[in-house]
């Protein structure tokens, strides 16, 4: 990255932070405001409810919300300059003694002051002496009587305001851990596909040379043909994580003509795909490492080859794919002790990684003799688009091949 980008975004982290900040400003004034009409509704409730009279004289709805809004309302202009000070001397920072020894100071002058504004207030609007000596008095009268809970009232603001600044600190490193928490399942998820065209890669090179050294050129050449045609596939596929079962199945076809040519003749694969399931989403290479699996240890072994089989269907939330074959079955003592090679291990921990426990695998021999691969997945649809070679029953992979 170059320097000029790592500016701009730099750049943008800071106007995002202030944005950020002053959004999170308005919030505590917000608050304050709806506190202070519902506490002034109450206030002036229970006042008219107990039919309050002053020095005898009844007081009108209007009059006691002009005698009882300032009390509340005035935080309002004050809750600002508190929610500085929290920022500019803060209670968890370094230098906690100062700024314990700030507030105390700051909560009874915002407190003194709130008061002499409520007094002005209130003195204007209910017409009171509004002499220099009455104004004192009522200043004095309020101070004896409430300066305890202007006090609180200035600590409540300054915990408010922390609160939600430390609410949002939390949930802004919850995105980040969530981001970066994504991003390295989709590397490891990207390392572990990678994994898989290698692997694949070095099992044909070795077939193409096993058929040279055996003299079987015309099978070599008609091998490197195909695998172009696979590799091609392969680079067409993209990066995504997720393709249609349908793109799975042409890409199955592809690297079965490749085995067809070392089997001559003694390989038959059969398909049986339900039409709503050609369109369900799997893992990208999903089906390869199931495929090469049977065909390289299930009937390759034997001289008479055999016979693959491919499943598919929906059952309620899942899709559920099998694989199987009619060879040799399970190695002697793999039952007791299973060992995966690298594509069904990747196979594994990417099914884990991208669905967690929503998924299953598993490995079952066979009706008839035979091991069978399952795959259970959450069925989720992808979108509907046009397939230039969607496979069907009349596709080369669902019919038998001999």
């Amino acid at each position: 990255m170059s320097a000029d980008a790592g500016v701009v975004r730099g750049g943008r982290g800071r106007r995002a932070r202030r944005a950020r900040d002053a959004r999170g400003a308005w919030v505590v004034p917000a608050l304050i405001f709806v506190a202070a009409t519902l506490l002034t509704a109450f206030a002036v409730a229970k006042l008219r409810y107990l039919d309050w009279r002053p020095a005898g004289a009844p007081l009108t709805w209007w009059q006691l919300l002009q005698s009882r809004a300032p009390l509340w309302y005035t935080w309002l202009l004050l809750a600002p300059p508190v929610v500085w000070l929290g920022r500019r001397y803060r209670l968890d920072g370094d230098r906690r003694t100062r700024a314990v020894l700030v507030h105390l100071a700051a909560s009874f002058v915002v407190a003194l002051a709130h008061m002499a504004l409520v007094v002005v207030i209130n003195g204007w609007a209910l017409l009171l002496p509004f002499t220099a000596e009455s104004l004192w008095e009522r200043f004095v009268n309020r101070v004896e009587a409430i300066v305890e809970y202007e006090v609180v009232a200035y600590w409540a603001i300054l915990g408010l305001s922390y609160a939600f600044e430390y609410a949002r600190q939390v949930r802004e490193r919850e995105l980040v851990a969530a981001r970066l928490e994504t991003q390295l399942a989709g590397a490891q998820l990207q390392a572990l596909r990678a994994q898989l065209h290698p692997h694949f890669l070095f099992n044909t090179l070795n077939t193409i040379a096993i058929l040279m050294r055996d003299g079987r050129v015309s099978a070599a050449v008609g091998m490197v043909t195909a695998l172009g045609d696979l590799l091609r596939r392969s680079l067409d596929a993209g990066a995504g994580q997720l393709v249609p079962l349908s793109q799975e199945l042409e890409f199955a076809e592809a690297y079965l003509g490749i085995e067809r040519i070392r089997f001559e003749g003694r390989l038959a694969v059969r398909v049986d795909v339900a039409p709503d399931a050609l369109h369900a989403q799997v893992p990208s290479f999903i089906l390869q490492p199931l495929v090469e699996n049977a065909v390289r240890h299930g009937l390759a072994p034997s001289l008479r080859g055999g016979t693959l089989t491919i499943r598919a269907q929906r059952d309620g939330d899942v899709l559920r794919i099998d694989v199987a074959d009619d060879g040799r079955g399970f190695p002697a003592g793999w039952r007791q002790a299973p060992r995966y090679g690298i594509g069904l291990a990747n196979t594994i921990e990417r099914l884990r990684r991208l669905y967690g426990d929503d998924q299953r695998f598993g490995v079952a021999d066979a009706e008839g003799g035979g091991v069978v691969a399952s795959i259970v997945l959450p069925f989720q649809v992808a979108p509907v688009a046009p397939v230039a070679s969607a496979p069907s029953r009349a596709d080369p992979l669902a019919r038998a091949s001999a």
